[in-house]
């Protein structure tokens, strides 16, 4: 892009349903809607690595839940009673 599209380039922000001119903020506002973009695109690909995240658990559950079998069952009962051998 050159010098003058840059200049010209209209940076706007919304809020309370009215947009407006970032070009007109103060260096610090200016400053405060770039880091707000940057954000927002960071929170973007966060919130897509956490679904693919739980698509890849669904699909080791699903993986898991195929295999399951009456004989892996265990008695509840047992499995809270504590080892003899453990003192």
């Amino acid at each position: 892009m050159s010098e003058q599209e840059e200049q010209t380039r209209t940076v706007t922000f919304l809020h309370d349903e009215k947009t407006y001119d970032a070009n007109k903020f103060t260096d610090d506002g200016k400053v405060a809607v770039i880091r707000i973009s940057r954000l927002d695109a960071e929170i973007k690909a966060l919130l897509e690595q956490v679904d693919d995240k739980r698509a890849a658990a669904m699909s080791y559950q699903t993986t898991i839940v195929s295999q399951l079998t009456e004989d892996m069952l265990v008695d509840e009962e047992a499995a809270e009673e504590p080892n003899s051998s453990e003192t």
